[in-house]
């Protein structure tokens, strides 16, 4: 609890000036809830629910077979095997369900097989945490604002989660999908994205 609902959006140019502000009731298909949630948190509450023993920390899947009856079996490195009705692959770009599933075709249809491709564009992300006067000093940290700022190949967002925790991203154009060894490093990340606005 405690987290700040976003109820509108705003677009701004890279000087901050604003192009356009319109509210989440404007949108089709709603009624719409936003909130920016710390993934640690969100992770803790869904683990709450399950019963001990349920999740299996440091595991990695190894494979995934297509049962009968529709169920699945879950192979895990070392071993130990799984069967579930569900396959849930939200381990990200580089997911080991999905390419367990590929590398398993047997009982999927090829049709279903998931394909990545690079959008040319790569995005750095972040949590601002600072004491309530600092937050409100800064510019456009607005309760319940969405803003994104547009710049030549590159854009910037902010919300204000609570009183004292941003969330902020950059994302900007890039040919290559892959991310340099020198940025590696979470910092070295950070001092990127500070580049990529730094005359804004």
């Amino acid at each position: 609890g405690g987290y700040y609902e976003g109820d509108r959006v705003r677009l701004c140019d890279s000087s901050g000036k604003l192009l356009r502000q319109f509210g989440l009731d404007e949108c089709d298909g709603g009624p719409h809830e936003f909130r920016y949630l710390p993934r640690a948190e969100v992770a803790s509450a869904l683990a709450s629910k399950l019963p001990p023993g349920t999740i299996r920390y440091g595991k990695r899947v190894a494979g995934v077979e297509k049962q009968r009856f529709g169920n699945l079996l879950v192979s895990l490195e070392g071993g130990e095997e799984i069967i579930t009705s569900v396959v849930i692959g939200a381990d990200g770009i580089r997911s080991a369900v999905r390419g367990a599933m590929e590398a398993s075709k047997e009982g999927f249809k090829q049709e279903k097989a998931v394909r990545t491709y690079y959008s040319g564009y790569k995005a750095f992300r972040g949590l601002l945490r600072a004491d309530e006067d600092t937050l409100r000093r800064l510019a456009c940290l607005e309760e319940g604002a969405i803003n994104q700022y547009w710049g030549s190949g590159v854009r910037m967002g902010t919300f204000l989660m609570s009183p004292s925790l941003a969330y902020w991203f950059v994302t900007f154009n890039d040919g290559s999908p892959t991310i340099g060894e020198e940025y590696a490093h979470p910092e070295a990340r950070k001092q990127l994205a500070l580049e990529k606005v730094d005359a804004w």
